[in-house]
């Protein structure tokens, strides 16, 4: 037998049979030639292990899984209809019932799937608005740096560039006036 033929013949996992194959090989406990042998010899590394299950299961100390009994189905003679007509009353009720618990299981699913869908609702709505809040206190906040500037509003970006190319921090720069800011703040609608 083979080492996977081995491992279902003792209800073992494969992998445990080679350990104990190659272990018992190891130690010399399996004899080649009557204990095992390699078949179908290609090379070192390409042939099948054969080996005796009678002498690999006694010094393993392994027993062979016992098969079950083989019984005949037991039918009674006068409930099996030769003609086809055979009743399936049981079969389809059975299968009603069964259709009837997976139909009520998937109304209850969707029932459970229509209430995640609009708890997301919600909280997608909450999110905007949040957001909308949010951004109108980031511009409100804004307006009130601009107030509080002294009247010059400078570009942090044109800045940097300019800065970063040798040129001179004035450059690019819009002066504002106070009454320009508050022309222009007064123009917007207030959204606190």
């Amino acid at each position: 037998m083979t080492i996977k033929e081995l491992s279902k013949e003792f209800g073992i996992a494969e992998r445990n049979c080679r350990y104990r194959f190659f272990t018992l090989m190891k130690n010399q406990k399996l004899v080649e030639g009557e204990d095992y042998k390699k078949e179908d010899y290609k090379d070192e590394t390409h042939f099948t292990w054969r080996i005796n299950p009678l002498s690999f299961g006694q010094k393993a100390n392994l027993q062979p899984i016992p098969y079950p009994p083989v019984t005949k189905p037991v039918t009674n003679e006068a409930e099996v209809d030769t003609n086809g007509n055979q009743d399936y009353s049981e079969v389809v009720e059975l299968f009603k019932v069964l259709y009837e618990d997976k139909k009520k299981e998937v109304e209850r699913l969707l029932t459970d799937a229509d209430k995640h869908r609009e708890a997301m609702e919600k909280e997608r709505d909450e999110v905007h608005a949040l957001t909308g809040a949010l951004i109108q206190k980031q511009n409100r906040v804004e307006e009130l740096l601009l107030l509080t500037s002294g009247g010059v509003v400078t570009n942090p970006v044109t800045e940097v560039d300019t800065k970063e190319n040798g040129g001179s921090e004035n450059d690019n720069q819009t002066a504002t006036t106070d009454a320009e800011i508050v022309d222009e703040v007064s123009n917007k609608p207030n959204n606190l």
